[in-house]
């Protein structure tokens, strides 16, 4: 049942890059709007740029994989953002062959708290004889390990979705578990912590997985729980909800998202909170033609103050799936991910959700993963992927001045 699943996950994955490939869009964007940086070519392979994070202007990094169209032949993908120029991180051998084999068919996701404590997660658990696993950089060495409770003899899958690195001694990873030996599986929030010693299992409340974490501080974090993307339609419709991190533990957010404030057939799939008290949750909901389109709420007081962005139903599935802070108190947001042959991009300014707009990131079709603000500025960057004929190509794309 476990090697079922893993086929599927190859398959959206594979597919998803397939859809990429042709198409002519408009003329790139100007020199602060949304633009490409780099592109990111694996002879032979698809690559695909699915994890970022900014620490400083010059220390960003970003995490991916390239793979056949069969899902064979892994190889792990790390790119390092210096203050000039993104370059990719050669791992030790013996390193890289174990990291690859966690990467096989994976997702991977990155956080960081400074240049010498860097930490990647491979995203689908079961897909080999390992279990799941991390990739660190402690100092200057580079080491792997693997991840508590997620052992394919178990079981249960797990899908690695966010990671929250705050310093040596305060690593979080997040996702869903799922009991693929159950006759109707769904799964449960998934969380573990390093404390600078050792990983613990933690216990996040919500019916699904969860699907996007936000860090104002060591001791207030937000959470999501909805059903991941990457599952391919796996573990059924979840109930989406909000967690809450008060430094001690996890609980149910205060105020929860309720189905008369949400659009019918809502799934949350990103959450971003900030230091002015302000939580938003971005995700998808049903539409007529049978596709999904974005929306956002705020929490506002006892209520989450629904924005349907005007957008066009289509029968492509959209939803919100990473925001980031703007540097002037507004939001990016991008409705992209798997499902998506191109990126929409929503901006919050005024109180106000513009776009969507769909910039050009060459002459190819291209989407977008995730969002990471460059911290104490107005830049923002964003990775994803993009058509080269009939393969893809990683991509590093950016708003904003260009950090130095």
């Amino acid at each position: 049942m476990i090697k079922l699943t893993s086929r599927r996950a190859a398959l959206v994955l594979a597919g998803s890059a397939v859809a990429l490939v042709g198409g002519m869009l408009p003329a790139q964007a100007s020199a602060t709007g949304w633009r490409p940086v780099a592109k990111i070519s694996v002879k032979g392979d698809f690559a695909l740029l699915t994890g970022v994070d900014a620490v400083t202007k010059s220390d960003a990094w970003a995490v991916g994989g390239a793979f056949t169209p069969r899902g064979t032949r892994p190889v792990g993908i790390i790119e390092h953002w210096t203050g000039r120029s993104w370059r990719r991180v050669a791992l030790p051998t013996a390193v890289a062959k174990i990291w690859n084999s966690y990467s096989r068919l994976s997702f991977p996701v990155v956080g960081a708290s400074s240049a010498t404590n860097v930490w990647a997660f491979s995203s689908a658990a079961g897909q080999g004889k390992n279990t799941d696993g991390y990739l660190r950089l402690a100092g200057r060495k580079w080491i792997v390990g693997a991840l508590p409770g997620t052992n394919v003899a178990s079981g249960h899958l797990v899908l690695i979705t966010a990671t929250r690195v705050i310093s040596t001694k305060d690593v979080w990873v997040f996702g869903g578990k799922l009991n693929v030996s159950a006759s109707n599986p769904s799964f449960v929030p998934y969380a573990a912590h390093y404390n600078g010693r050792k990983w613990t299992p933690k216990s996040i409340p919500g019916a699904g997985a969860v699907v996007g974490v936000s860090e104002i501080s060591a001791g207030n974090m937000w959470a999501a729980v909805g059903t991941p993307e990457l599952a391919g339609g796996a573990g059924g419709a979840a109930t989406p909800s909000v967690a809450h991190w008060n430094g001690r533990a996890w609980t149910a957010a205060a105020v929860q998202p309720t189905q008369t404030e949400l659009p019918a057939g809502a799934n949350l799939t990103s959450i971003l909170a900030s230091r002015g008290g302000h939580v938003w949750i971005g995700g998808g909901a049903t539409n007529a033609k049978g596709g999904t389109t974005e929306f956002a709420a705020e929490l506002t007081g006892s209520t989450w103050k629904v924005s349907t962005l005007p957008a066009a139903a289509s029968t492509s599935d959209f939803a919100l799936t990473s925001m980031a802070p703007d540097g002037h108190g507004g939001v990016w947001a991008i409705a992209g991910g798997l499902a998506a042959s191109k990126v929409r991009i929503w901006h919050l300014t005024g109180g106000a959700w513009t776009g969507p707009s769909s910039p050009s990131f060459g002459s190819s079709k291209r989407t977008l993963f995730q969002l990471s603000a460059v911290p104490g500025t107005s830049s923002v960057w964003g990775v994803g992927a993009v058509a080269r004929g009939a393969s893809v190509d990683g991509l590093l794309a950016l708003v904003g001045p260009t950090p130095r």
